[in-house]
């Protein structure tokens, strides 16, 4: 069991199958809505961008306006308000919406505010969103739409071996190489969980199709026929003249070119000719003979952000060259590459790759920890101490990081460290070798990025903290959310109730950790924070030597229990939330507590309002929350009876940016600017995002969520009993803006369609029933899926 501290798991609980009550769960999604304005305001001017660079007023569209909270600096007005020590906003409160011309004049607006407004023409297929800021003291606003279609993005891949030397980029002589097969992934326009694998181009073809471009500028034949250079139309779509596979291999030179793809930022992953997933399904391709170097901000995956009309290369600093490029070297995890030629000589260079562990700002000071658990390194050796000369040796490295090159010759080299998983930085370290052994030691190594561990146990005396004996519970889902609610990574636990999540980027602002409690119920946390600085490997609490526990003070409530030691933080109770912070090469653990429910007891009914970017269902009683798809707080939530009448409690939703973490240390509000070190502007500052502030584990919650556990008295406020087993309605009030989603609101017309398993019905919806008018709400004249 990599990672853990002193205690003894006497046996594993394989998902526990609770007998009891369970969790309810209703997630209720809306979407914007058109409302009415007030009063005078900023006008709106909507100018549709043609190709040739004429405007047109565009006067049919839809509008949405949101209040712009983000911070704002004015020049020559020094303030303590700045978002290098604050938290930047979840939320951005929508104030209204509109679909008739000049109605933004009609809303009234704060002079001293600034607000956001976006634009999507009335009619489907003529101009492309488009959006602008403004203050509202503004007496009016401008918004360029560009006329549609817009031309397509293509990206360019470069893959060749990296032996000369090896450094993880492109150096002159390196050789591209052939039948190297390229996965495109769709980054869905963010971070963390994808919308997946990409298989069709912007027309809905399989990759490599090429299309007829014989024709003239309007896309028709010309006289005589086949003098053209524009793409042949048929429709107002592009005829195919060669229909592609799908399946994308470089050429002789290793290169590749994927055209006609919609703008966007996608991911691209590289997999050798004989690569096999390992373990089979789970995406982790494996080659014998070849293992990557490259990579630009960790993992192998390298991302390629493609604008329309994007040119066939990438240019950002220095020379263009290709958007992602990947380097190889000819070697496997049981197949290491040496050079028997150059090494001939009678020295061995040993060592142990470790991770280079920071300190806390505004300490610079790096410390050796541990081996890396999650991934393993490879060294390499070049010759020439600048690494000028080629590649000689590659091999992967021990399990415990330690490494042995024998056959050394006299001479300059250079190591180089790379890994399994491209989570650590290229490292670089020159030597001399003699005639005699070299024992480097610990070699220290950075990474790109940040981990957290968390473990779900069975707490059978329900403290929180997990006793010697309590075992872990497998397949409990763990989510690292973003503040609005979205996600940004998911996994399950496995047999030992272990999530690791290995690749968490170091934003410089925090996150929210959350733990499933549908089958079981939560008792409390207990959480070990890495304070960066020296690693003792005798403490119990440095979880084998991978972290430095930072002293955790308490929080003034009954449900907080601070032990004899500092070194970790135990909270009871149903925990099901904390915001997290990290920065790369640290390491913060969570120990979540969980109990099957008793007699009598049960979950109560919770779930999410989120904001529905994505309505793809036909029927939206089927319709499910999209990872990317972000919750909205501040809503008001109603419990009624099953009758829907009788109201048994009222709740609103979470909001981030109303239940900030507090209690960062060291330093806390509470105290004066004169007590606290870290101080900008005699502002006494406690959590926020950003390095000084360092790794936390707080409590905290993300927009949109909700819960209810209890029949409240109308009158006093006060609880009358916990929710009894029983049929409820869960009601929601739309904010200003918004809608519940129906039937003809749906906003795609693509994916795939499933029949849901009779296992798992979806709650019934409730309130009148309605006719579903003939046309989808959005695009007049498209006929809505369930009309009549």
């Amino acid at each position: 069991m990599s990672g853990k501290r002193n205690t003894t798991i006497e046996r594993i609980l394989p998902g526990l199958r609770p007998v009891r009550s369970l969790t309810a769960a209703v997630m209720i999604l809306l979407f914007l809505a058109a409302t009415a304005g007030l009063g005078a305001a900023t006008s709106l001017t909507v100018t549709g961008v043609h190709k040739d660079g004429t405007e047109n007023p565009v006067n049919q569209y839809r509008w949405v306006l949101e209040e712009d909270v983000t911070f704002r600096i004015n020049p020559g007005e020094p303030t303590a308000d700045i978002l290098a020590v604050d938290f930047h906003k979840s939320y951005m409160p929508v104030v209204a919406q509109g679909d008739n011309l000049n109605a933004l004049a009609a809303v009234p607006l704060d002079p001293d505010k600034y607000y956001y407004v976006s634009v999507i023409p009335r009619e489907p297929g003529t101009y492309s969103i488009g959006g602008a800021g403004f203050k509202g003291s503004d007496g009016s606003v401008t918004v360029y739409l560009n006329e549609l279609p817009l031309p397509t993005a293509q990206i360019t891949i470069f893959v060749h071996e990296d032996m000369n030397p090896i450094n993880n980029v492109w150096d002159e002589g390196e050789p591209g190489l052939e039948g190297f097969r390229i996965i495109l992934e769709d980054a869905g326009g963010r971070y963390g969980i994808s919308a997946g694998v990409q298989s069709q181009d912007a027309f809905g073809n399989p990759l490599g199709t090429t299309y007829l471009q014989n024709c003239d500028e309007f896309g028709q034949e010309t006289v005589p026929p086949g003098e053209g250079t524009f793409f042949c139309l048929d429709g107002g779509s592009p005829i195919v003249d060669i229909a592609g596979t799908g399946l994308l291999l470089t050429g002789p030179d290793g290169s590749l070119t994927i055209k006609n793809l919609a703008p966007g930022k996608y991911g691209i992953i590289i997999v050798p000719p004989n690569a096999v997933q390992s373990p089979p399904g789970s995406g982790n391709w494996v080659s014998s003979d070849w293992v990557q170097t490259s990579t630009i901000e960790g993992t192998i995956l390298i991302d390629a952000w493609v604008k329309a009309n994007e040119p066939p290369f990438f240019a950002e600093f220095g020379p263009a060259g290709p958007h992602t490029s990947f380097g190889f070297v000819p070697a496997g995890p049981s197949k290491p590459y040496v050079d028997t030629t150059a090494l001939s000589g009678g020295a061995t260079i040993t060592g142990q790759i470790v991770n280079l562990h920071l300190s806390r700002p505004p300490q610079t000071a790096f410390h050796n920890g541990g081996p890396f658990p999650h991934t393993r390194p490879w060294v390499g050796l070049n010759q020439g101490a600048a690494g000028v000369g080629r590649g000689v040796y590659a091999a992967r490295v021990n399990e415990d990081g330690t490494f042995a090159i024998p056959n050394v010759p006299p001479g300059d080299y250079q190591l180089v460290v790379w890994d399994d998983n491209l989570d650590l930085i290229f490292a670089f370290h020159n030597l001399t070798v003699g005639t005699t052994n070299i024992a480097l030691g610990e070699v220290p190594v950075f990474q790109w990025f940040t981990r957290l561990e968390n473990w779900v146990f069975y707490d059978q005396n329900e403290n929180g903290f997990r006793d010697d004996g309590e075992p872990g519970i497998a397949e409990q889902a763990v989510n690292l959310r973003w503040r609005d609610g979205s996600v940004y990574q998911s996994m399950p636990t496995d047999g030992e109730g272990f999530v690791p999540f290995d690749e968490v980027f170091p934003f410089f602002s925090w996150l929210v950790a959350e733990v499933d409690f549908a089958r079981f119920k939560a008792t409390g946390l207990t959480v070990t924070v890495d304070d960066g600085g020296a690693i003792d490997p005798t403490d119990p609490w440095t979880w084998e030597g991978q972290l430095n526990p930072q002293a955790q003070p308490g929080i003034p409530t009954p449900n907080i229990f601070q032990p004899n030691t500092q070194k970790y933080r135990t909270e009871r109770g149903p925990v099901l939330t904390q915001g997290f912070q990290g920065f790369l090469g640290q390491t913060s653990v969570i120990e979540w507590g969980k109990k099957e429910y008793a007699p009598g007891e049960n979950g109560g009914i919770s779930g999410i309002v989120f904001y529905s970017v994505t309505r793809a269902e036909d029927d939206p009683e089927l319709g499910f929350p999209e990872p990317w798809e972000p919750g909205i707080p501040r809503v008001t939530v109603n419990l009624r009876d099953a009758s829907g009448i009788t109201l048994l409690n009222t709740t609103t939703t979470d909001s981030w940016d109303d239940s900030l973490p507090t209690g960062c240390p060291p330093g806390s509000n509470a105290g004066s600017a004169t007590d606290d070190p870290f101080v900008f502007r005699d502002k006494a500052l406690d959590c926020y995002d950003g390095m000084r502030n360092w790794n936390q584990v707080r409590p905290a919650v993300f927009d949109g969520g909700y819960a209810f556990d209890a029949i409240i008295d109308p009158a006093t406020g006060e609880e009358i009993s916990p929710i009894p087993p029983g049929q409820y309605v869960v009601e929601v009030i739309p904010p200003p803006g918004y809608e519940i989603v129906r039937s003809q609101d749906k906003n795609v017309d693509f994916g795939d369609e499933y029949t849901p398993s009779l296992l798992l019905l979806p709650p019934k919806c409730v309130g009148e029933e309605y006719l579903v008018p003939p046309e989808l709400s959005l695009f007049p004249g498209v006929e809505a899926p369930l009309a009549g």
